[in-house]
């Protein structure tokens, strides 16, 4: 049996691709296993995604509540929640207020103009026993993000796990939330980085992310957001994997997200 931030693994089950990772100072374990997708932070099942059977889970351990359904349902919920948030939100603004945020959105949009990234390819190498490609993302002359993406990792976990059906779905998700951003204050808040990043993890498994801060923003010392300390193949009983009984069972994808959002 082994330990991983406070779950057991043990070598009863079907093997998986276990890793370990880093996440901006968060510990998280990533399973990769039999079709599904679990994330778990502290130790605690935060998330699961199973797109061949069409169910999903998500936890709010703040609030003590959870949804389990289908992964279709899940984007539509969350849209629902975050359109219901931006009206009432718009609704309670003054004049001054909407006024300010249109010139925001004006200004924003002009900057979003002039900021087109580049990608420069920094070679191959290894990490953690997997060949890897490096990659560092410009705006300008400025150095904000260096991603160091493996395909041979991506290639191991998709025998295990769709990758591919879940970037499309997390891309899809992305997509919505910027529509929505768009239609109601007036400009999509993204950072110059985002479609680079999203056209390199195309090319596989991002294993490390390092920034750099945000353009016009740089740090001198670089920041690791994403790293991976370790990647194993074990057998995993996922059995102990559950929500805790004290949690609330949300009547739908749209009431956990508003449960995210207003934190009740």
């Amino acid at each position: 049996i082994i330990l991983f931030s406070g779950v057991f693994f043990s070598s009863i089950a079907c093997a998986g691709i276990v890793l370990t990772e880093d996440n901006g100072g968060v510990p998280e374990t990533h399973l990769y296993q039999d079709g599904a997708y679990y994330n778990i932070r502290f130790g605690q099942l935060e998330s699961k995604y199973d797109f061949a059977k069409d169910r999903c889970l998500s936890a709010n351990y703040e609030q003590k509540v959870y949804f389990e359904g289908p992964c279709s349902d899940m984007i539509e919920g969350s849209k629902a929640a975050m359109e219901a948030f931006f009206e009432q939100r718009m609704a309670s603004m003054s004049k001054q207020e909407r006024q300010m945020m249109d010139q925001l959105a004006k200004s924003q949009s002009d900057a979003t103009e002039t900021l087109k990234p580049s990608i420069k390819n920094m070679g191959s190498g290894k990490y953690l026993g997997y060949k890897i490609d490096k990659y560092q993302i410009y705006v300008g002359e400025e150095k904000l993000t260096e991603l160091w993406v493996s395909k041979p990792l991506d290639e191991q976990i998709s025998k295990e796990f769709d990758l591919s059906k879940f970037k499309n779905w997390s891309d899809k998700f992305a997509d919505e939330v910027a529509a929505l951003q768009k239609k109601y204050i007036g400009f999509e808040q993204d950072d110059p980085v985002i479609e680079a990043s999203k056209e390199l993890m195309g090319k596989g498994f991002v294993m490390r992310n390092i920034s750099w801060g945000a353009h016009g923003v740089v740090d001198a010392e670089p920041t690791v957001l994403k790293g991976l300390e370790k990647v194993e193949i074990l057998n995993v009983d996922t059995s102990p994997f559950s929500i805790p009984d004290n949690f609330r069972k949300a009547k739908s994808w749209k009431e956990l997200m508003m449960a995210d959002m207003y934190g009740e």
